[in-house]
């Protein structure tokens, strides 16, 4: 089923099907085909000398510290909030969102006096381990004062089937988000 799922991926981004990601393809060659397969930009095949100097680079790094190796990639439509609470003295708010996969953070654009924002924006995240799920905040930006949190939730991965778009309408402590989840796999 998975590798099914990667060669409608791949497919679908367009990706070379002559190259594959395998557990010993140095970070530097993953981020650029990573990238390449999910923005729909090109992908040039590294030379052989070119893969054997990213893994001398890596092999030498890898005594100053821990990288992120993601098990895939999820991509996260964001699509609508309805009724959030209204934080301005206008009676609406400013919302925006911030998605938090360990290390990794993701910020929404900023829709402007709405408590009903459309942002029909796409949020990439690379996803080390589909058990430690995605928090979300949801603020009300402000220019002169610090934002104010609307309220938060929690995305749970694990149920998420590879390569199948999921909509969800999330409950945040006043008001809804809708989204839409896809997973990526990245290897088998």
């Amino acid at each position: 089923m998975l590798a099914i799922g990667n060669e409608i991926s791949n497919q679908k981004f367009r990706v070379p099907t002559s190259f594959k990601l395998l557990p010993d393809t140095p970070l530097k060659v993953r981020e650029n085909y990573i990238r390449a397969k999910y923005t729909n930009s090109p992908f040039s095949m590294p030379t052989e000398g070119e893969l054997q100097q990213a893994k001398a680079s890596e092999q030498s790094s890898k005594s100053k510290g821990s990288t992120l190796v993601a098990k895939g990639i999820l991509k996260i439509q964001l699509i609508s909030g309805s009724n959030l609470p209204a934080k301005d003295l206008n009676g609406l708010s400013d919302p925006y969102c911030v998605f938090e996969c360990g290390n990794q953070k993701a910020k929404s654009k900023v829709i402007n006096n709405t408590v009903s924002p459309k942002w029909n924006e796409t949020i990439m995240l690379n996803i080390p381990d589909v058990d430690k799920g995605v928090n979300v905040t949801v603020w009300d930006h402000d220019a002169i004062m610090s934002d104010d949190k609307m309220g938060s939730f929690f995305l749970d991965l694990k149920s998420l089937q590879p390569n199948i778009p999921v909509t969800r309408d999330v409950k945040v402590e006043k008001g809804y988000v809708k989204l839409e989840l896809e997973y990526f796999p990245l290897n088998k």
